[in-house]
């Protein structure tokens, strides 16, 4: 009777033990499922997030090299309008200055060169340049701004650490690469667990009861732990991929708005190049102009000279002419008083003149 009770007991042990170690195996089965689905969902989310840094540093890049370029066309414009703006003062300082000898204006007194200078359509010029200078300025601090706001969201998403669940091998390892070394490690904690267990299975009519328990619900909580670590990544990795959805929005319109401004940019140094080629045009007729009135008194006593001398020459030559013309009178005279009387008028006539 004793011996029948003993293996009814023991029949019911076993079929307990049994049933843990199905329901054991079905949860670690179900922890291996959902961390395969988990690591699935990481991979994308991180394959995705990577693929959208990079391409946001790549723009950025671009970007900067550009600005950079911009920049330094912008400076050597600015350095160039602002020469010729103080050359242009100068010599019109210099032209105000330059009396004009009113022998030269019908006897008006009082004018200077610069009275001779269409001064409006400099004026003009100058606001034009000034105008386009600003907006380009503008636009500059406009890309500045823009490139701090893309610069400081990309320190930002490079500094993600999941909250320091991701441990990084090196410094030069990424979050994301570091996360993917740390689902791995996870999923194949969760496979041994499986694997452990089975083998537990195997064994169970080899082993102590008590400990066969302890090590099934062991495995399964040693498996819980790593899903729950795995879900937990995947619950920040999704607020993560959330906000960068939304922070997309925003740069792909900083982006697109520098674009915009760039393009302002090209517009307004393109007719900034313009307006200084005319202005540097200006500025060289005004100070051939200066060049041209300062020579004038040179020329103006070269011409009185050559003038005076002409007269002189030619007052010498008519005299000289008229004393030549008076002597071949005077022998066309003698030549009629002694000859002409005794030639034929057919003869010559031209003798008679």
């Amino acid at each position: 009777m004793m011996d029948h009770t003993d293996n009814a007991a023991t029949g019911r042990s076993a079929s307990l033990i049994d049933g843990q170690l199905e329901r054991d195996g079905h949860a670690l089965a179900a922890n291996y499922e959902r961390c395969i689905t988990f690591r699935m969902l990481l991979q994308e989310i991180s394959a995705t997030m990577t693929m959208r840094i990079q391409a946001v540093e790549s723009s950025l890049g671009v970007s900067e090299g550009a600005f950079e370029t911009q920049d330094a066309a912008v400076q050597d414009m600015i350095q160039a309008h602002q020469q010729v703006e103080e050359d242009l003062r100068a010599i019109f300082t210099a032209l105000k200055h330059q009396r004009v000898d009113p022998a030269m204006v019908s006897g008006e007194v009082g004018k200077s060169l610069f009275d001779f200078v269409d001064a409006d359509t400099v004026m003009d010029l100058q606001r034009q340049a000034q105008s386009h200078i600003h907006t380009i300025v503008e636009s500059r601090h406009n890309t500045v701004d823009s490139l701090e706001l893309l610069r400081a969201t990309m320190s930002f998403y490079q500094g993600l650490d999941f909250n320091g669940m991701v441990p990084l091998s090196s410094d030069g390892q990424s979050v994301w690469d570091a996360l993917g070394d740390l689902c791995q490690h996870l999923q194949d904690e969760l496979f041994e667990c499986k694997l452990r267990h089975t083998s537990l299975q195997e064994t169970r009519h080899h082993a102590a009861v008590d400990r066969i328990t302890e090590d099934s619900s062991a495995l399964v909580k040693a498996s819980s732990t790593a899903l729950n670590h795995l879900t937990e990544l995947y619950d920040v990795a999704l607020l993560y991929f959330v906000d960068m959805e939304q922070c997309d929005r925003r740069i792909l319109h900083t982006f697109s708005a520098m674009h915009d401004t760039s393009q302002a940019y090209d517009a307004a140094l393109s007719e900034c190049h313009v307006l200084l080629d005319e202005l540097t045009n200006l500025l060289r007729f005004y100070e051939r102009f200066l060049a041209a009135y300062e020579a004038l008194p040179l020329e103006l006593q070269r011409r009185q000279a050559y003038e005076a001398t002409t007269r002189r020459l030619v007052a010498d030559l008519q005299s000289h002419l008229n004393a030549l013309e008076a002597t071949e009178r005077l022998d066309r005279q003698a030549f009629a008083d002694d000859h002409e009387q005794f030639l034929p008028a057919t003869l010559c006539p031209c003798i008679k003149v």
